[in-house]
């Protein structure tokens, strides 16, 4: 009797790839849908998505080629999101501080919760303002899901005065971001913070980070110098089926 081992979340979906690229539904060069929309699509996470685009890819069943992405520079030098700005800035040779406004454990927010996809609005709030050369040049609104590895970080305990080198630490690791951003004018409490005057037009940016599992690890909320931040556009990488394997 032979008894059938069932496929795991990442063959099941590279099957089913596998199966539309075979049959035609797949057409050569075709561009496949992002990480999100496949995640969707077949149920599981974007982290199993990309075990099975991997495979694929390592099958020639799928090729890469240029798409778009963005990221922020900081006077030109890219800035990138999931590492510590405050270690980019010193290796730069800026002179770069943060100051601290807010470090404590709220329940405050349930819409930004909810948003997220979150069963509880528990989180790590800190709020910090980025110097540069003696100039604020940035605030920044994070929103951390509480979780056990955050009961005894502090506003003291950050290593080096950088939150993403303290998470790091706990193991509390960004694998990626998603981002949204737009022109903003500064209301009272952000001039108040940044120096500046009651509606000043400022680069406004939403960050998601989440880990390799897919879990929201941070929400941040960023006001950004328009004289020193900007977004850059420049090519990425996306998927396309390719026959090679079949």
């Amino acid at each position: 009797m032979t008894t059938s081992v069932p496929l795991s979340k990442p063959d099941a979906v590279r099957e089913r790839i596998v199966a539309e690229i075979r049959s035609g539904e797949l057409a050569r060069g075709e561009r496949l849908p992002g990480e999100h929309a496949l995640a969707e699509r077949f149920q599981v996470s974007r982290a199993t998505v990309r075990q099975a685009l991997a495979e694929l890819q390592r099958g020639g069943y799928i090729a890469t080629q240029a798409g778009s992405g963005s990221f922020v520079t900081y006077d030109g030098r890219a800035l990138a999101p999931t590492q510590s700005w405050s270690a980019e800035f010193a290796a730069h040779g800026l002179d770069a501080t943060s100051r601290v406004l807010r470090f404590e454990r709220v329940q405050e927010d349930p819409a930004l919760a909810a948003w997220l996809g979150l069963g509880s609005d528990d989180f790590l709030a800190v709020d910090r303002v980025r110097v540069v050369d003696g100039t604020p040049v940035s605030l920044e609104h994070s929103r951390l899901p509480f979780r056990p590895a955050l009961a005894d970080l502090t506003a003291e305990r950050l290593v080096d005065g950088s939150l993403t080198a303290s998470l790091a630490q706990r193991g509390v690791v960004v694998a990626h971001f998603e981002e949204w951003a737009r022109l903003t004018l500064l209301g009272a409490p952000e001039a108040e913070a940044l120096e500046r005057a009651v509606g000043d037009p400022w680069l406004q940016l939403f960050s998601v980070g989440r880990n390799e599992a897919e879990e929201v690890v941070e929400f941040v909320t960023s006001w950004l110098d328009p004289n020193h931040f900007h977004l850059h556009h420049d090519s990425a990488r996306s998927s396309r089926a390719d026959h090679g394997g079949a």
